[in-house]
């Protein structure tokens, strides 16, 4: 099992070829039968063998009996010139060299051609299935860890050896007791690029003043790395991925809860919804190792954005009674500013000891000016609205891990949290709006201003004891506490042309709450290990306190409440796997859910908290199954998850006309949601099948109007993927989805998409390469509606051998589509937006290596 076996071609113009033996010892290999190989098996602990196939042989079949080598080798080391796969215990190491042609710009275009690695268009790189979490440059984490920005700005040219470290954490001692099932990319570089800088520039420009400037410059040495990229661009193009944003949300530890904190989302855009844009994005990372016990590194990041968007939108209201149709086209832009700062202190006096520090900052600034036109019942109104929002995020924790035998580890952990926050809402329009909702005073025009102030204080403190007794019995000890301060004000009023002010507070409007929160926790795990099947029972005690004042009206709620969990995994073998969890969670509710006055989210929607809320209660299961099936190039991967609550906070909702009140309130009747994703890939030939599925079904209780409905929200998306499987052609990947979208309620909807995706990377000599990709989109619905959704874009990129200048010929959206409309249901609305996306771009860019 897991023994590896390689073709290596006697003959220049083959190629090499690779395979792992299965849990019963079997492998396959594809050979070329113009061509002579010999082919070779190694294994940990073994000595190689290996035997020659010639042309006219009919071998279809070879049996290795491996024999015990004397040495004791810690590693594989495959004999074939530059070592093209080295594994060594979690670690599998591709020697670059082997599996490429010299002709890839970037990392990605690398990865693509390493067996078992995909690199989805976001940026997100996949081994076996699983999803990369942490990405390493020669060790170190690279921006954060993300894998977009590494991808997309690491030269190819720099690269020499691509590391994946299986159950990763980077306190070596940790691993026996963390049960990590992180996958880890470390890059590893060349000789020559150590100690040295290197990167590429890059400018563009286009037709309608497109332009892209972009710079990525990186320096590495064994006590010092650097890195820095800019960008800056009007074609809507993003430096950062969904997951990345996620990361700098802030610096969090792995053993505390993950703290919520002020969106960084903007960050990220995937270019569907966009009118016009431009982009200034800089970015500086570094280490440096200050002794050989004391290591620093953070990185900084600077973005300013201007997105204008264009969107008309029709809504359907579906009360219990009787329809509302409301026709809205709005414009806005927005502005962001976003400042981010990470700095970390390693200090590891000794090989069981270290201590870590992270220090997390964020300062933002929003500001969004939109106009609006709604039509509703043949009344028009116009409103002009101005959103400003500043926010300061400073998240920090400080972490202690003492290995004191091999049975023996403890983990100390303690954070806060300090988030402040002020923002500013302004409605101007021209007629009266939110009737019998807000008590506006007649006037030439209506202005209403909301102010908005938050200051969070959370801390929070973990004490992790963990005994291994023996090979199949783990004890561990959990004691911790978690502290909340909120103080939240909300203040609306109208202003008035005369210049007084109609101040909304004696209408039961604004919000002064003070929200103090304290948890209090005392847990044990058992972890137990018989033969193949591993169990964690989890269970723990929790003190809850929760007390508010909102205008001195003031609530307290405590309780004890006791928490399972359970984490069971049975090991077919290393690369099959069942594993079932479950947990039982009490949630308590939000600040804003408690603050029991009036307070204004839109111009046709006010929201009301509720203080006597009392905490959600759930239980979710989940079911994972593995199988990758090397012998007969087969992978399976599968998850249900079933949640099932037995108290629940929805919001319950009051509609007038257009306008919507809403309350939350604490509901008893069953919340009940299951899901499916799959996946099942298999090479046929010289081709990759892939079958994919995303299933889900929700059914729960909605109050609208005092009526309680019966919703049930059913979604399925199922998907079949094929992809070449030759390095001699081009890299085709072409999918087809067929996904519906049931909505049954107040409102019925029905939408069935047809989409159908192609991407094309073609290398026609090796100075060109073209890569193209795109989809087109049916969407239908059972009230006659009808929509479809094209985009395509293609990309041609000249580079001569050993020259440092690239010349590319990009263009994005070549059918120039103006307009995309989807359609969606909710509780209560049935809704069609259009939406003006981006134009075509055509930009001709050079870019020059260092």
């Amino acid at each position: 099992q897991n023994a590896t076996v390689m073709a290596i071609p006697l003959s220049k113009e083959a190629h090499l070829k690779i395979a792992i033996a299965d849990d019963n010892g079997r492998y396959k290999l594809h050979l070329d039968s113009k061509y002579p190989y010999t082919v070779s098996v190694s294994y940990i602990g073994f000595d190689d063998k290996s035997f020659v196939v010639n042309i006219n042989d009919n071998i279809t079949s070879y049996n290795f009996k491996l024999t015990e080598s004397n040495e004791k080798l810690k590693e594989i080391v495959i004999n074939y010139k530059v070592k093209p796969l080295v594994i060594k215990e979690d670690t599998l190491t591709y020697n670059i060299k082997n599996f490429t042609n010299g002709n890839e710009r970037k990392l990605k275009d690398q990865l693509k051609k390493l067996p078992g690695i995909i690199v989805d268009k976001d940026g997100g790189v996949y081994i076996q299935g699983q999803r990369v979490t942490n990405t390493l440059v020669e060790g170190k984490t690279f921006f954060g860890g993300g894998s977009k920005i590494a991808v997309e700005n690491i030269p190819a040219d720099a690269v020499d050896k691509i590391e994946v470290i299986s159950h990763f954490n980077d306190i070596s001692f940790m691993k026996n007791v963390s049960g990590s099932n992180k996958i880890a990319l470390n890059i590893k570089l060349k000789k020559d690029k150590k100690n040295f800088f290197f990167g590429d520039l890059n400018a563009g420009s286009g037709p309608l003043d497109f332009y892209k400037l972009h710079t990525a410059l990186f320096y590495y040495s064994p006590n010092t790395t650097f890195g820095f990229i800019g960008d800056s661009n009007n074609i809507a193009s993003s430096a950062l991925d969904f997951s990345d944003v996620i990361r700098l949300e802030g610096g969090f530890s792995e053993f505390l809860s993950p703290k919520k904190s002020s969106s960084l989302y903007d960050l990220y855009n995937n270019n569907s919804d966009i009118f016009k844009n431009k982009t200034k994005f800089s970015a500086i990372d570094f280490s440096y190792q200050l002794t050989r016990k004391v290591e620093t590194s953070g990185y900084l990041l600077f973005s300013k954005t201007l997105n204008i968007k264009n969107q008309t939108v029709n809504i359907q209201y579906t009360k219990n009674d009787s329809f509302l149709s409301q026709n809205n086209t709005n414009t806005s832009d927005l502005k962001s500013k976003y400042i981010v700062g990470n700095f970390k202190l390693k200090y590891a006096p000794n090989k069981n000891n270290v201590w870590k520090y992270n220090n997390n900052i964020k300062i933002l600034k929003n500001n969004i000016s939109s106009k609006l036109d709604s039509k509703t019942d043949n009344i028009n109104s116009f409103f002009e609205t101005t959103n400003d929002f500043d926010d300061m995020n400073l998240n920090h924790f400080l972490e202690w891990h003492k290995s004191y035998s091999t049975k023996h580890t403890t983990s100390v952990a303690a954070s806060q949290v300090l988030d402040i926050n002020k923002q500013s809402n302004n409605w101007i329009a021209n007629n009266i709006f939110l009737n019998n909702l807000l008590p506006l005073l007649n006037d030439s025009y209506y202005t209403v201003n909301q102010i908005g102030n938050l200051k969070r204080n959370e801390i929070e403190f973990l004490f992790k004891d963990y005994w291994i007794l023996n090979n199949f019995n783990h004890i561990y000890v959990i004691i911790g506490n978690n502290y909340k301060s909120i103080d939240y004000l909300k203040n609306e009023k109208q202003l008035l042309t005369s210049g007084e002010v109609n101040d909304f507070n004696s209408f039961g409007f604004g919000n002064e709450l003070n929200y103090r929160y304290n948890r209090f926790y005392l847990g044990i795990e058992y972890k137990s290990i018989i033969g193949k099947l591993t169990n964690k029972l989890s269970l723990f005690n929790n003190a809850n306190n929760l007390k508010i004042i909102n205008f001195q009206v003031s609530n307290n709620l405590k309780n004890n409440l006791i928490t399972p969990k359970l984490e069971s995994e049975y090991k077919f073998s290393n690369a099959h796997t069942l594993q079932f969890n479950y947990e039982f969670t009490n949630q308590f509710p939000e600040y804003n859910q408690l603050a029991n006055r009036y307070n204004i989210e839109a111009f046709n929607v006010i929201y009301k908290g509720n203080n006597q809320l009392k905490n959600e209660q759930f239980h979710t299961s989940n079911l994972f199954y593995k199988k990758n099936d090397v012998y007969h190039s087969l992978m399976i991967n599968g998850m249900i998850n079933y949640t099932y609550k037995t108290k629940s906070i929805r919001n319950a909702i009051i509609i007038d006309n257009a306008n919507q009140l809403t309350t939350p309130i604490l509901q008893t009747n069953p919340d009940k949601s299951l899901s499916f994703r799959g996946n099942v890939i298999k090479n046929i030939n010289q081709f990759i099948l892939g079958l994919n599925t995303n299933l889900s079904f929700n059914n729960y209780y909605q109050f609208i109007n005092t009526f309680s409905n019966n919703v049930k929200h059913n979604s399925k998306d199922i998907g079949l993927v094929l992809k070449t499987n030759n390095t001699k052609w081009p890299f085709i990947t072409a999918s087809y989805n067929k996904i519906f979208d049931i909505f049954n309620g107040i409102s019925n909807l029905k939408i069935i998409s047809d989409k159908f995706s192609i991407d094309l990377d073609y290398e026609i000599n090796n100075n060109l390469v073209f890569k193209t990709d795109g989809f087109y989109q049916i969407n239908t619905n059972n009230l006659g509606q009808s929509n479809h959704s094209q985009l395509i874009n293609a990309n041609l990129e000249y580079k001569q051998e050993n020259s440092p200048w690239i010349f590319e010929l990009s263009a994005r959206n070549l059918l120039d589509n103006v307009i995309q409309t989807t359609n969606s249901s909710s509780d209560y609305s049935i809704t069609q937006q259009t939406t003006y996306v981006f134009p075509r771009v055509v930009i001709l860019s050079v870019s020059y290596k260092l």
